[in-house]
C-alpha cells in the first residue's frame, strides 16, 4: 500500500524532518513501520507491504487498524496524528450490482439529514448514536449522508459499525451562474475529500443532487469538472451523482443513482420497475442505483382504506406510506443489477417551504418521527426484509384503533416465518410470508366492541386492540 502524508508548515520548519508511519492491529500489536524524509513539496510518500490484511468487511466484520503518523525533527517528535483505518476493495457492475471484497453486497440504505426535534443540526454524540442504532435495527448496511458534509463523528462511528457511507457536497437543485459559485463547489469537494480520505466507510464521493439543466450546458460542464477534480484527488473511490432527469451528466460520474417517487408524486406504483428496465436498456453501460424513493406519512392520521393522498395536501395517512414501500420494494429487490437503493428518508426533517401533512415546515417521508420516538409501520416492513438477526412479528395498522369497517384484512410483517392469528382468543389460522415477508389474513370479521388482535410464532408475538362500533 502507498502512504501519503501532507504537512502544513513553513519551509524552514520542515527542513531536516522525517515522518514515520506505524500500523497497529486491533490487538494493539505493531504490524509495520515505515519512514521517509520530508520533501520540498511538504509531502511524504512511503510504500508498505501488509501481507494478508484483515479486511474491513461491512457490518459483518468492520475490522479497523490504527495508523500513527509521527513527525520528527533531529530525532525528536514534534507532532503526531492517529487515525483508525480499514482495508477493503469494492466495485459496481452494470449487470451484477455492487461487490465488497469480491462478494455481492447490495447496498440497502436510507437517506439521513442531520436534523432532529429540539436540536436542529446541533447534535450531541448520543444523537448520532441513536440514529445509527435505529438504522441498524432496521437492517441498513449503508447510509447516504445528504446533501452536505455531516459530522465527522458519524464517519467515525460508521467506520466502527461497518456501515457504508455515501457523502456529498451541497450542489443541489439550482446552479448559480457565477465564477465564485464554481470555485466554492471545487473548494467544498476538495475539503470533503482531504478531510475524510482515511475513513474506510466512505466508498463514494457524491458530486450533485437533482441539478437542473438551465444555463445552457453549464451544470453539465460543472459536473464533469468536479468528477475530474475528485479523480485527481482520490483515484481509489468512484464519483457518483443523484439525478431526477434524463440529461447527459448522468453519464459523467463513475456511478449514477436516481431519485424516483412513482406512486407518490403522481404516476402509478408499478411504474418504478418499468422505468428502471427502460433506463437500464437505454444505458446498459451505466452502473445504476436508486438514491431516493419514498412517501409521506403522519402517525396521527390513519385510514382503513387505500386512497392516494395529495402529496402537497394536509392528509398523509400512514397506511399509504406502508403500501407504497411494500409495492416499491417488490420491484427493487427483484432487479439485482441495481447497486443500491436508498429510502427517502430515515427520519422526518425540517423543510421550511413545505406546507403539507399535519405539521407545516416538515417533510414527513421519514420511517421514524422527527423526535425519534415513533417507528412507522414501514420501518418494520424493512426490518422484516433487511434484518434477519432480530426475529420478530409486527401487526401493521395498529394505530388505527377505532375502525370504520367490520370486515378487515390483517397485515403482518415477519422475518421469522409463518405466524398464527388470534382475535379475542379465537384462532384464525396460519399465514406464510410472501416474497417480501408480508403475511395477510383476508376478510376477517371483527366482533362488535373491543377486539384483541394477536399474532404469534415460535420467535415472538405482537398484539393490539381494534374497536368496532357495529
Amino acid at each position: 500500500m502507498k502512504i501519503e502524508a501532507l504537512l502544513s508548515a513553513r519551509e524552514t520548519t520542515v527542513t531536516g524532518c522525517e515522518v514515520e508511519f506505524q500500523l497497529y492491529d486491533k490487538e494493539k500489536l505493531l504490524c509495520r513501520v515505515a519512514s521517509a524524509e520530508v520533501g520540498e513539496d511538504k509531502k511524504v510518500v512511503m510504500d508498505m507491504v501488509l501481507e494478508r490484511p484483515h479486511l474491513w468487511d461491512g457490518v459483518k466484520d468492520p475490522y479497523l487498524y490504527k495508523g500513527v503518523v509521527i513527525l520528527r525533527k533531529d530525532g525528536k517528535e514534534i507532532d503526531r496524528r492517529e487515525e483508525e483505518i480499514g482495508f477493503r476493495y469494492f466495485h459496481a457492475d452494470a449487470e451484477k450490482g455492487f461487490f465488497l471484497n469480491g462478494k455481492p453486497y447490495r447496498l440497502n440504505g436510507v437517506n439521513r439529514h442531520q436534523d432532529r426535534a429540539e436540536r436542529a443540526s446541533a447534535f450531541y454524540p448520543q444523537d448520532h448514536d441513536e440514529d445509527l442504532d435505529l438504522m441498524q435495527e432496521m437492517g441498513c448496511n449503508a447510509v447516504r449522508l445528504c446533501h452536505y458534509p455531516q459530522a465527522k463523528y458519524m464517519h467515525q462511528q460508521m467506520d466502527k459499525r461497518g456501515l457504508v457511507a455515501w457523502v456529498e457536497i451541497p450542489f443541489v437543485n439550482v446552479y448559480v451562474n457565477n465564477p465564485a459559485y464554481d470555485e466554492n463547489l471545487r473548494l467544498q469537494l476538495k475539503e470533503l475529500i482531504l478531510q475524510n480520505y482515511n475513513h474506510p466507510c466512505i466508498l463514494f464521493w457524491g458530486l450533485f443532487n437533482e441539478i437542473n439543466s438551465g444555463w445552457l450546458d453549464r451544470p453539465s460542464r460543472m459536473a464533469a469538472e468536479l468528477h475530474a477534480l475528485a479523480r485527481q484527488l482520490d483515484s481509489s473511490r468512484p464519483t457518483m451523482g443523484a439525478s431526477n432527469q434524463d440529461d447527459d451528466f448522468n453519464g459523467f460520474t463513475d456511478l449514477i443513482a436516481f431519485n424516483k417517487y412513482f406512486g407518490w408524486y403522481g404516476d402509478n406504483m408499478d411504474d418504478m420497475g418499468r422505468w428502471i428496465d427502460r433506463e437500464h436498456a437505454a444505458h446498459p453501460e451505466r452502473k445504476m442505483g436508486i438514491s431516493e424513493y419514498g412517501a409521506g406519512a403522519c402517525v396521527f392520521q390513519q385510514a382503513d382504506s387505500l386512497r392516494h393522498p395529495e402529496p402537497w395536501g394536509q392528509w398523509h395517512p400512514e397506511n399509504w406510506q406502508t403500501y407504497y414501500h411494500v409495492e416499491n420494494w417488490k420491484q427493487l429487490q427483484e432487479r439485482e443489477f441495481l447497486w443500491c437503493n436508498f429510502i427517502w428518508c430515515m427520519f422526518d426533517f425540517s423543510a421550511a417551504g413545505r406546507r403539507e401533512g399535519s405539521i407545516m415546515g416538515r417533510n414527513d417521508k421519514g420511517l421514524v418521527t422527527y423526535d425519534r420516538k415513533i417507528k412507522k409501520d414501514a420501518f418494520y416492513f424493512y426490518k422484516a426484509n433487511w434484518n434477519q438477526e432480530d426475529k420478530f412479528v409486527y401487526i401493521a395498522g395498529k394505530r388505527l384503533v377505532n375502525r370504520t369497517r367490520k370486515t378487515v384484512d390483517v397485515q403482518v410483517f415477519s422475518n421469522s416465518g409463518a405466524a398464527k392469528l388470534y382475535i379475542n382468543g379465537k384462532a384464525y389460522g396460519t399465514a406464510k410470508p410472501d416474497s417480501v415477508n408480508v403475511l395477510e389474513w383476508k376478510g376477517i370479521v371483527l366482533d362488535t366492541g373491543e377486539n384483541r388482535i394477536e399474532v404469534r410464532n415460535k420467535y415472538g408475538a405482537d398484539c393490539c386492540v381494534w374497536i368496532c362500533p357495529f
